[in-house]
């Protein structure tokens, strides 16, 4: 079963590489734009995996398909994935892995994609953890045992994108 299991993750991962491998760039010397299925917020693009996994396993998903778990730099971000979540999820009571979770030995929160935290949406009464994950009945932040299997959401850079444009650097 666990090898069944491996090879179907390799399989996606290879799958993930040639969808972007063989996706063609938009011609145009200033487009911005995310890959096929990507949801485009500034110079950032969102996708949900509608698939449960472990935290590693979700970030390994991710990081095949050339981002990490999401990480949100603005409200704006925040609330775009939020209804992605509920326009593309297949069970809306599905709690939602994003990229945050405590560093070793310490009591600081990082992002997997190693940016700075800048927001957070906790909600007031957080689950023993050191991951982090959208509860799906408030749609806040909760700390959850990073081994329990959730759906996910990736993030990564937009090509080509004028980061000038959106207010700034990434």
């Amino acid at each position: 079963m666990a090898f069944a299991l491996r090879a179907f993750v390799l399989l996606c991962g290879i799958i993930g590489l040639a969808t972007a491998y063989y996706y063609t760039p938009h011609e145009d010397e200033g487009t911005d734009y995310c890959p096929k299925g990507w949801t485009q917020v500034n110079c950032r693009c969102f996708i949900l995996e509608d698939h449960e996994r472990a935290f590693l396993d979700a970030e390994s998903v991710c990081k095949i398909l050339g981002g990490n778990l999401a990480s949100f730099r603005s409200a704006l971000e925040y609330a775009v994935v939020r209804e992605l979540i509920l326009e593309k999820t297949s069970d809306p009571s599905a709690d939602v892995w994003i990229g945050l979770h405590q560093a070793l030995g310490d009591d600081n929160f990082v992002w997997t994609d190693g940016s700075t935290v800048r927001f957070t949406a906790f909600n007031n009464n957080n689950f023993p953890g050191n991951c982090v994950e959208i509860e799906d009945d408030d749609r806040r932040w909760d700390t959850d045992l990073c081994s329990v299997e959730n759906i996910f959401v990736c993030a990564r850079d937009a090509y080509k994108c004028d980061y000038r444009r959106y207010g700034g650097g990434h």
